[in-house]
C-alpha cells in the first residue's frame, strides 16, 4: 500500500512539473525589495536602544572573482546537482513530495539554487504547492536564458548571509574584512553554511554552531569529491578569524538586544518562515517596545566594568528582573559584546551555566516550607557530618569546618551551614526539591541528587534571578519578558505581551 501511495505521489510530481513547463512565462528581470525600512528597538521609557538597518549591505561582483572553492561549497551544501539539473531537481522534488504527503502539508523545501534565486529576486516567500510550481516554471525559464555561471553569480549576489550582509562580497567584508576573491576554503565553507539559517549559525553570536555547520559543508564538499581528505582536514582545523565589529555599529544593552532579536526570529507570530521573520526584523520598519530600564542598564554596565576591570579578572553577568511581572530590566552578558572576539557574543547571563553553590539553598528551603517544615525546625551543624545515602556515605562539611551547633532554618540559611541543609535535603527529598526549583523558574537541566542543595547543578544567572524573583513575588512565577509590544511601520499593533498566561503560583 505504501509503495502504491509513493507511486501516486511520483505521478503527482510529474504532473506538477508538466504544468510548470507550460506555466505562463513572465519577465525575468530581478526586482529586489525597494521599500526596506530600518526597525527600531526602544526601552521601556520609549528611548532608542538601537536601529536595525533596513538598508541592505550589498556589493555585486561577477563570476570570475569568486573562488572555485566558494562556489563548490555553496553547491555542495545547497544544491549538489546544480550543474546537472535544468532548474528543478526531479529527485529532490519527488523525495520532498513524498515527505510532504506523509506529513500532510508542505514541510520541506527541496528548492534548487535556481529556485531559491527565483524566490528571492522574483517572487515573495510562500510555501504553497502552487508557489512551488511557479518557482519551478520560472526556474526552467531562467535555465534556458542564462548559463549556470550566471545563475550562481545571481544567487551569490542576492542571498542573505546574516549580520546585514547580502551577497558573497558583503559577507566576506563583514565577517573577514577581505574581498570574496580572497576567501580561503575554510572561510568559504563557513559562509556557505550561513545560507540555511544566518542567525542560527552566526559566528559572532554562536561560534560553536558556526564551526559545526562549517564541518557539515566541508564534509559535503568531500563527499562530492570537490576537495581532498587533506584539504578537508586543513579547512576543519583552521580557526575562525573574524574582524572586529565597526565601532559605529555599537550600542548599549547589546546582549539584551540579542535576546530581543531571537524572540522575533524564533516566534512564528512574526512570520511562518525564519526568512520572513528576518525580513520583518531587519527590513520591515517595525518598532519593538521592550522592558529595558535604560538608566538601570547603564548602572549595570558601569558596575560590571568597575568591579571586574582587569584583563585577568573573570568575566561577569548581571540580570535584573521585576518580580511582579517578569520584565527584564537590565542584562549584562559579559564585559564587551563588540570587542571582536567570537567568545564575546556568548551571553553568560542566559547561555552560561555554572554550579549554583549555596545560592541553591533558598530554593530547597522553599520546597521545605511547601511541605510544611517550619522555620523553627532545628538541625545539627557540626564541622563535618556523614550522611548515609543509597549504597554510599555522603561526607558534608562546613566552610572552614566551622561548628554551628544546633540551628533552626533561619540561622542555617543566614550562616549557610552545609550539614544542616544536607539533612534538610534528605527530609525534603531531592526530587521534590528539584521540582520546586523548576516551578520557581530554573530552566537548566537539574539532577535530583542530594548534593544539589550544595550547588552541584549548573544554572544560569537568568535562571537564578527568575527563581529568586518568584520568591520575592510570594511564590508567583512570571517567565522572563523582554518584549512588550511590536508595532508595524504604520503604528498598527502586530503583537502584544499579555500577563494572563504568565503568572502561575508554585
Amino acid at each position: 500500500m505504501e509503495r502504491v501511495c509513493r507511486f501516486g505521489v511520483m505521478l503527482g510530481v510529474l504532473g506538477a512539473l508538466v504544468s510548470a513547463c507550460s506555466y505562463k512565462t513572465m519577465d525575468l528581470s530581478p526586482t529586489l525589495p525597494a521599500n526596506a525600512r530600518s526597525s527600531l528597538i526602544v526601552a521601556a521609557d520609549g528611548s532608542k536602544i538601537t536601529v536595525l538597518q533596513g538598508v541592505e549591505n550589498r556589493t555585486e561582483i561577477g563570476y570570475e572573482p569568486i573562488p572555485a572553492h566558494v562556489v563548490d561549497a555553496v553547491v555542495a551544501i545547497e544544491d549538489r546537482r546544480f550543474f546537472k539539473h535544468h532548474g528543478a531537481d526531479l529527485r529532490a522534488i519527488a523525495r520532498v513530495a513524498i515527505r510532504d504527503v506523509e506529513e500532510g502539508g508542505v514541510v520541506q523545501g527541496g528548492s534548487t539554487i535556481t529556485q531559491q534565486w527565483v524566490k528571492n529576486a522574483l517572487l515573495y516567500s510562500d510555501r504553497t504547492i502552487d508557489r512551488k510550481i511557479q518557482e519551478a516554471s520560472l526556474a526552467f525559464q531562467v535555465e534556458r536564458e542564462y548559463s549556470k555561471e550566471e545563475i550562481i553569480t545571481f544567487y551569490l549576489n542576492t542571498i542573505y548571509f546574516g549580520s546585514g550582509a547580502y551577497g558573497i562580497e558583503a559577507a566576506a567584508q563583514t565577517y573577514f574584512g577581505k574581498h570574496a576573491s580572497e576567501l580561503s576554503l575554510s572561510e568559504g565553507a563557513l559562509l556557505a553554511g550561513l545560507i540555511k539559517a544566518p542567525s542560527t549559525y552566526n559566528p559572532y553570536v554562536r561560534p560553536e554552531e558556526a564551526i559545526e555547520r562549517r564541518s557539515v559543508v566541508i564534509d559535503a564538499m568531500l563527499d562530492t569529491k570537490r576537495i581532498s581528505e587533506t584539504q578537508a582536514q586543513e579547512a576543519s582545523e583552521e580557526p575562525i578569524a573574524l574582524v572586529a565589529v565597526d565601532p559605529d555599529q555599537t550600542y548599549s544593552a547589546a546582549y539584551f538586544v540579542e535576546e530581543v532579536k531571537q524572540f522575533i526570529l524564533d516566534n512564528e507570530v512574526f512570520g511562518e518562515t525564519r526568512e520572513e521573520r528576518t525580513k520583518l526584523l531587519f527590513q520591515g520598519g517595525i518598532i519593538v517596545e521592550t522592558t529595558l530600564d535604560a538608566d538601570l542598564q547603564r548602572q549595570a554596565e558601569h558596575a560590571a566594568r568597575l568591579v571586574l576591570s582587569d584583563a585577568d579578572d573573570p568575566d561577569t553577568a548581571i540580570v535584573t528582573i521585576d518580580p511582579t511581572n517578569g520584565h527584564v530590566l537590565a542584562l549584562v552578558g559579559r564585559h564587551d559584546f563588540f570587542d571582536g572576539g567570537p567568545q564575546s557574543k556568548f551571553n553568560l547571563a542566559t547561555q552560561g551555566a555554572r554550579p549554583s553553590g549555596s545560592a541553591f539553598k533558598p530554593l530547597v528551603l522553599a520546597a521545605a516550607l511547601e511541605e510544611g517544615i517550619a522555620l523553627e525546625t532545628t538541625y545539627s551543624a557540626p564541622p563535618t557530618l556523614s550522611i548515609p545515602i543509597t549504597n554510599d556515605i555522603w561526607e558534608v562539611e562546613n566552610y572552614s569546618r566551622t561548628d554551628g551547633g544546633t540551628v533552626d532554618l533561619v540561622d542555617a540559611t543566614v550562616f549557610s551551614y552545609n550539614p544542616a541543609y544536607a539533612q534538610l535535603m534528605i527530609d525534603v527529598g531531592p526530587n521534590d526539591a528539584v521540582a520546586t526549583a523548576r516551578a520557581l523558574g530554573v530552566q537548566n537541566p537539574l539532577l535530583a541528587v542530594p548534593s544539589a542543595v550544595l550547588g552541584s547543578n549548573d544554572v544560569s544567572p537568568m535562571d537564578m534571578t527568575s527563581a529568586y524573583a518568584t520568591i520575592a513575588n510570594q511564590g508567583v512565577h512570571h517567565r522572563p519578558v523582554f518584549v512588550t509590544r511590536v508595532l508595524a511601520a504604520d503604528g498598527s499593533l502586530i503583537w502584544e505581551h499579555t500577563r494572563a498566561d504568565q503568572g502561575n503560583r508554585t
